[in-house]
């Protein structure tokens, strides 16, 4: 999957329902921003303009409006390294690892 999102300049996710998405997560990894809807989960891992964007809706009209914006833009770079950071500071096998040993160990709580 890495050799196609690193083809890609960006992936669109509309959804209306969702969790945390595999595919946000991979693409964000691999350094391709993520153009998306602020549903479920996916809030917790995107911050809009920070690293990625969120539709306002999921129009055709608003995405088609927000996709010649971020594309336009002169930060997309930017977008895509805090992005793939981000990934990798909280979503790695190691990280996921590690917050699971210290949830065992009752060091924190469940919500």
């Amino acid at each position: 999957m890495a050799s196609i999102y690193n083809r890609w300049k960006l992936l669109l996710n509309p959804t209306t329902h969702e969790g945390l998405p595999n595919t946000v997560l991979e693409s964000m990894a691999c350094g391709t921003p993520v153009l998306t809807s602020s549903v479920g989960g996916i809030p917790d891992i995107i911050s809009d303009n920070e690293n990625g964007w969120f539709l306002p809706d999921e129009t055709i009209d608003t995405m088609c409006d927000k996709l010649e914006r971020v594309l336009s833009e002169n930060h997309m770079t930017q977008i895509s390294e805090k992005s793939s950071a981000f990934v990798t500071e909280h979503y790695t096998y190691q990280n996921a690892l590690n917050r699971f040993e210290i949830f065992i160990n009752g060091e924190i709580s469940s919500r």
